[in-house]
């Protein structure tokens, strides 16, 4: 069960639940969920930006990029890309090891991993809105 053939499914709902997530955060604070700055904030909380201004421009084409941003999030320096690419092949390595050996244990890891994200995104979104 799972598998490759469920990673594009799963982070599309994982993008989707968190997204609306922090829109539903925004109106029950009183903001308009339809305001085209939500998906600007939801950026900045995510931690991809600093400023919903910035967010908003890279979105509208005029900014950087949010690609550019993720990784410009995720490599600071050549040594902690090392760093993280050692822990990402480790744990990718465990992963597939034990996934291959306990059948349905990929699902409860990325159940556990997608829980824990969505609440820290969750509290983010309340301290941003609620202040």
């Amino acid at each position: 069960v799972g598998g490759f053939i469920t990673v594009i499914p799963d982070l599309a709902a994982l993008a989707w639940i968190q997204s609306r997530l922090v829109f539903f955060v925004a109106a029950a604070y009183g903001y308009d969920a339809n305001d085209p700055m939500r998906p600007a904030e939801l950026l900045v909380i995510q931690g991809l930006y600093s400023d919903p201004a910035t967010a908003r421009a890279a979105l509208d084409g005029v900014g950087r990029s949010v690609v550019s941003a993720y990784a410009d999030k995720r490599m600071n320096s050549d040594e902690a890309l090392a760093s993280r690419l050692l822990k990402v092949v480790g744990k990718r390595a465990t992963k597939r090891l034990a996934g291959r050996m306990i059948p349905g244990l990929a699902v409860v890891v990325n159940a556990v991993g997608n829980e824990r994200d969505t609440r820290a995104l969750a509290d983010r979104a309340i301290a941003f809105y609620g202040g």
